[in-house]
């Protein structure tokens, strides 16, 4: 468990937690971008609390060599907005509609004038949940509503995607619910939909659900996290993110007392249970053996009787808007500093959230609800720093070795970032076909029991068609590459 409750702890964590070789792909990204004299330029949208602004900090602070710029977020919600400047009056542009940013100008509410929208290495969005979540009675209407472009999701959805088209971020990361990979009445999941966007517009993509609760915090919270590369080369480096997400998480959880008690979360001593809350506690209780209810018990007493949410263990059931999350032994209703406390947004990261805590409590708990949990999202950035095709702007990462032939040969052209033009290395080799077919034998030699050959610095083949071992160590992480597992946990 990281030494303190700060998300700089939880970076290291998971920092001493990489396989050596995943670390030595993250240190060649960080050399990577320092050598280009540039940062890596992020941007936020359906940004919400912006809690991923918080997890860069963190890692600049656990990797000082890392520059990253928080280039824009973009709300649309004025309340949340509002938010975003007080905790990071730092941020230099500000957009409303996500839609809008395809159109190349926007309005700048830091500003309050009309910009020219920019470009980023790295975009992450949490398009709206509300039509694919099991929450939504009228779910079943909305089983394409990324294909239509219908209700929130897809219109959301449809803005991101095409801010996508226009500017090519070199990876994109998303957050939704879990609703997104179940099927709808007898429809295909959502996600193979947006796979299919992210595909047709030349990205490599992948998903896992991943629960908040294996990534320390006390908050049972499943959440459908995705991720695309440029380049459809890229899709076995993709799924290898995938596994080196999974493979940072465990069982074990901050505790909620040790939690509230580190960050200095105070108690809600607002209002006790009204009746029908007590109702709801009362079915949750008649429901367990007498043995559960000697254990910590968590409950949503916001709910309906038809949809009780609960934990045994000391988590909390997974909060959203309209949640009153109840700690039984303790006789306590989390408040909203604890409910941003379970998703990892602690005060220390965020100078305005004790202030509205106090004074905007219903829209505080609409934020908690809505937020990213920081600490998965410190998980996922550190695999895509890992196994993405970044820095951008670098020609070396470009020089991927044609391994086994079927890629498109020496000189192909890749997409050139629109903030890259006029930088040097906009050409080189892609070898994409050759290196899937490297990863997909060697990941058949590992599940025979073979050991994968390590020569060329993870590389599953030696460099062939007039690769050397300098290219080979450079692209580590950026072309497909396969590397030995060591010290994989259990998936859980």
């Amino acid at each position: 468990m990281p030494t303190n409750i700060t998300l700089k702890d939880v970076a290291q964590f998971y920092l001493e937690r990489l396989p050596r070789e995943q670390r030595e792909q993250l240190d060649e990204t960080v050399r990577l971008v320092a050598a280009e004299n540039r940062p890596l330029r992020v941007g936020t949208a359906c940004s919400g609390t912006d809690s991923p602004v918080a997890v860069f900090a963190a890692l600049g602070k656990a990797i000082p060599s890392l520059k990253i710029q928080h280039v824009f977020s973009c709300e649309f919600e004025a309340r949340k907005r509002m938010w975003i400047t007080q905790n990071f009056p730092q941020l230099p542009v500000l957009f409303g509609d996500i839609q809008d940013l395809s159109k190349g100008r926007a309005w700048n509410y830091v500003t309050e004038k009309e910009v020219q929208v920019p470009s980023v290495d790295i975009l992450i969005a949490g398009f709206v949940c509300k039509s694919v979540s099991f929450e939504n009675n009228m779910r079943e209407q909305y089983a394409n509503c990324i294909k239509e472009a219908s209700g929130l999701t897809g219109e959301t959805f449809q803005g991101l995607i095409q801010y996508v088209a226009k500017y090519q971020p070199a990876v994109v990361i998303c957050e939704n619910v879990e609703g997104l990979t179940k099927r709808n009445r007898g429809a295909e999941p959502v996600i193979n939909h947006v796979r299919g966007e992210f595909n047709s517009r030349g990205y490599a993509f992948e998903h896992k659900v991943l629960n908040s609760q294996h990534y320390l915090l006390p908050h049972r919270r499943n959440r459908c996290w995705m991720w695309a590369f440029l380049g459809l080369q890229h899709q076995d480096s993709a799924t290898l993110a995938g596994e080196d997400v999974v493979a940072l998480g465990q069982q074990k959880f901050w505790s909620m007392s040790s939690l509230f008690r580190s960050v200095r979360a105070k108690d809600d001593l607002s209002r006790p249970l009204v009746p029908r809350e007590r109702e709801v506690l009362s079915n949750v209780q008649s429901r367990l053996t007498r043995d559960q209810l000697k254990k910590d018990l968590v409950v949503d007493v916001g709910k309906s009787l038809e949809r009780l949410h609960y934990c045994l263990g000391g988590a909390a059931p997974c909060v959203v808007p309209n949640s009153r999350t109840y700690r039984v032994k303790q006789n306590k209703v989390l408040s909203p500093e604890q409910c941003h406390a379970v998703q990892g947004i602690f005060k220390s990261d965020f100078p305005a959230l004790a202030t509205w805590a106090k004074n905007k409590k219903t829209i505080m708990r609409d934020l908690a609800g809505n937020a990213f949990s920081t600490t998965v999202c410190m998980a996922v950035f550190l695999v895509v720093l890992c196994n993405g095709p970044l820095p951008r702007a670098s020609s070396l990462k470009r020089m991927t070795p044609s391994v086994g032939g079927g890629g498109r040969g020496a000189g192909a052209r890749h997409p050139v970032h629109p903030a890259d033009k006029g930088l040097a290395g906009a050409e080189a080799s892609q070898g994409g076909g050759g290196l899937a077919a490297g990863a997909v034998g060697a990941r058949r030699r590992r599940a025979a029991g073979a050991e994968v050959p390590q020569g060329g610095g993870g590389l599953a083949e030696a460099p062939q068609g007039g690769g050397d071992g300098r290219s080979a160590r450079l692209n580590l992480g950026y072309g497909g590459a396969v590397r030995k597992r060591i010290n994989m946990n259990k998936s859980i």
